[in-house]
């Protein structure tokens, strides 16, 4: 049955990516189709984004996000321009590059501004913030991420104000406000249980507060925060920070329990690198009940899930506490080996740390230089656009002169012919009038030879 079970959904998956297959190539042939307008064109190419036919972190995505953004600029379509350049963005956040992702989510930002589109404005702040937290820039993600809360509130988009004070509350809590960070925190629950919904939203909001608590070393209000997460989904999360705590009150069996607890729910899902801080917990936890040999084995173990992963900071914890472990069985030798190396990985992390708040500036002034040049192309892409349409309508302008001209030059033409031709027909009409004159005038004047006998005859009569 369960074989059958397993061809049925084989072929019916099969089935589902040929006919997606199918939509994306049509969706390709209406973007090559350039009878089409730009608007349709470019929707094609939006859909084929949004298809999830490609995976989201793939290079293809990127190529497809880049390709509407430069026919979107060719065709001047700024509010698609402005869609696609935070596509780019997020798809830089997803791939964990922040700087990236700052960079084309101002851009995004930016030109909706200008558009007037103030919620989409919000979402590009948001991941503006995102940006900067994940780059160490607490200020500037905390202004950010105001800016957008500001909006959403505006808008009364619930959700994302209980999301927006979680992150704000986030940012405190890395900066050591505790007290600000439990108040978003509260703002967030509160948004969150409006809703009316029974989420994994708010179970989060309660092991948040916890971990405020515990940072702040009050246990008993972490621990009371703690169990009121009851979603079953986060449950290796709770189990966790129920371990640290339990530790911190010195109970040693349920911090076990919990830990262990963890521990059986990370193999089940198959999540090793979840399990490396309880081991470290199981670790620190049989050290201080002076049992070295188990405690050098859990964190033996943590420290080999750490350098697979490449966790840094519980790879410092591992040396740290292998050290005191040596230190204590009387093995000073390998003690100082690990101290060695736990000082070394520390210095490597601060002068990252240091490195990275370094960078702040000259991330900053490299953001605002691509900002810049992205203006000043735009600029030179407008200012090229208004010559295109100069010469065109200065072309216009002269061809129409040369028509105007053409269509008087003909009308003085034809009115001169038809004078020339008038005055020559006034002429032969003269002529005709001459002619018949002179008829008339020959046909009343006697003949030549009528008036020679007339004078001949004359001269006779005279001389007889």
């Amino acid at each position: 049955m369960k074989k059958i079970l397993g061809l049925i959904f084989i072929l019916l998956l099969i089935t589902t990516t040929q006919g997606q297959t199918k939509k994306i190539d049509s969706l390709w042939v209406m973007f090559n189709e350039t009878k089409l307008s730009d608007t349709v064109r470019f929707n094609s190419l939006d859909q084929i984004f949004t298809s999830g036919h490609f995976y989201p972190l793939d290079d293809t995505t990127l190529s497809i996000a880049k390709l509407m953004l430069n026919f979107s600029q060719k065709t001047s379509q700024k509010k698609n321009e402005a869609r696609s350049l935070h596509y780019i963005a997020r798809w830089y956040h997803l791939n964990s590059n922040p700087l990236k992702a700052l960079e084309y989510s101002l851009m995004a930002s930016q030109l909706y501004e200008e558009l007037g589109e103030k919620l989409k404005t919000a979402y590009d702040y948001d991941l503006i913030a995102n940006s900067y937290y994940f780059s160490y820039n607490y200020a500037k993600a905390l202004e950010y991420e105001l800016k957008a809360l500001s909006i959403f509130q505006e808008y009364k988009e619930t959700r994302e104000i209980a999301l927006a004070h979680s992150f704000i509350a986030n940012i405190y809590k890395k900066t050591g406000n505790y007290n600000s960070a439990l108040e978003q925190l509260h703002e967030s629950l509160n948004t969150f249980k409006s809703l009316n919904e029974a989420t994994t939203d708010i179970d989060l909001c309660y092991l948040y507060i916890g971990d405020v608590y515990y940072l702040q070393n009050k246990y008993d209000l972490s621990l009371e925060y703690y169990s009121k997460a009851v979603d079953e989904s986060l449950s290796s999360m709770l189990y966790s920070r129920m371990g640290k705590t339990f530790k911190k009150l010195l109970n040693y069996p349920k911090a076990t329990e919990y830990c262990l607890k963890t521990i059986q729910l990370t193999k089940a899902n198959d999540d090793k690198f979840g399990a490396a801080p309880d081991y470290l917990c199981l670790g620190e936890i049989y050290f201080e009940l002076s049992k070295y040999d188990k405690a050098k084995q859990y964190t033996d173990t943590s420290l080999q899930i750490a350098i697979e992963y490449g966790d840094a900071e519980i790879k410092r914890k591992c040396f740290k506490n292998i050290s005191n472990i040596y230190s204590k069985t009387g093995y000073s030798d390998s003690a100082f080996h690990y101290l060695i190396l736990y000082n070394a990985i520390t210095d490597s992390l601060y002068n990252s740390a240091n490195n990275k708040s370094f960078s702040d500036v000259n991330s900053e002034y490299l953001l605002d230089k691509k900002k810049q040049e992205y203006e000043r192309s735009k600029a030179i892409a407008i200012e090229e656009k208004k010559r295109q349409e100069l010469l065109v309508y200065t072309i216009a302008f002269i061809l129409l002169i040369v028509l105007v001209f053409s269509f008087l030059l003909n009308k003085r033409l034809q009115l001169t012919k038809q004078q020339k031709h008038i005055i020559e027909e006034k002429n032969n009409d003269i002529l005709d009038s001459i002619r018949y004159a002179k008829r008339i005038q020959t046909s009343l004047l006697p003949t030549d030879k009528y008036i020679e006998r007339v004078l001949t005859k004359q001269d006779k009569n005279n001389k007889a």
